[in-house]
């Protein structure tokens, strides 16, 4: 084989494997509300769940089929009509919304699958939420974020501090320091006064 011939072989072979690659341009869908979410399963509060399907250049990909699908047995959520199963096209900004999603009384954790079809492309993701039946959910049906924060002191009185911190208004109480003192060697340390 001469040089040119090779060098031809080669530049078809990368020419034929860029355009296969170009052809199977990857879609991704992303979660824009409703990952982590935490449901009134006890008054069936409905919200909405938003998806956006991208291409690999991250950009919207508008005509794609959207599928979700909710567990069919335990905590979930059931889809406007009363179904497990909702299909619904993303739009020009790529985007794809359900509203009146009603979490089922079941408390517990799960996943919704999310499948996008485009053009022989598939795409596919989960959605993790929780049922709950508390009698209180944080505003938007997410978790505050909370932090606790626990400082154990150890030794002859075995005393503790325990101090909550929120990033906003909380109904959770705060826990003061208990009222114990400490003394080491001339130095005491006490509880608020």
């Amino acid at each position: 084989m001469t040089l040119s011939r090779y060098l031809t072989t080669l530049f078809t072979a990368l020419y034929l494997s860029s355009a296969i690659h170009a052809q199977e341009s990857r879609i991704r869908i992303d979660i824009e509300e409703g990952e982590g979410a935490l449901n009134d399963a006890r008054h069936a509060t409905p919200r909405a769940l938003i998806l956006a399907v991208r291409d690999e250049m991250d950009r919207p990909v508008s005509g794609v089929k959207v599928t979700l699908t909710a567990p069919y047995s335990g905590p979930g959520v059931i889809f406007p009509g009363g179904a497990r199963t909702w299909t619904g096209t993303t739009d020009a900004e790529g985007r794809v919304a359900v509203q009146g999603v009603i979490p089922n009384k079941i408390e517990g954790r799960f996943v919704i699958r999310a499948t996008a079809e485009f053009q022989g492309q598939e795409a596919m993701g989960t959605i993790a939420e929780t049922n709950t039946l508390a009698a209180e959910i944080p505003q938007g049906g997410h978790k505050s974020k909370k932090t606790l924060i626990i400082l154990a002191i150890a030794g002859g009185a075995g005393a503790g501090i325990a101090v909550a911190m929120s990033g906003g208004k909380s109904s959770t109480p705060v826990i003061a320091p208990a009222a114990t003192t400490l003394g080491i060697s001339g130095i005491s340390v006490g509880g608020p006064r």
